[in-house]
């Protein structure tokens, strides 16, 4: 059995879907919120510079 948790993320006018998956024994859900905010601190720095050019 698996568990997986889908987060959508926004920033400016741009969403992606996180998704954090695993085996229902090993799932860590404790783990979504850092990996989320990685993810939101990747997308914001990709729109910085594909806005610089």
């Amino acid at each position: 059995m698996r568990a997986t948790r889908i987060v959508i993320i926004r920033v400016g006018n741009a969403m992606i879907a996180l998704e954090h998956s695993g085996f229902y024994g090993r799932f860590d859900p404790d783990l979504t919120r850092p990996a989320a905010e990685k993810a939101a601190t990747r997308l914001h720095e990709a729109l910085e510079s594909s806005s610089r050019g």
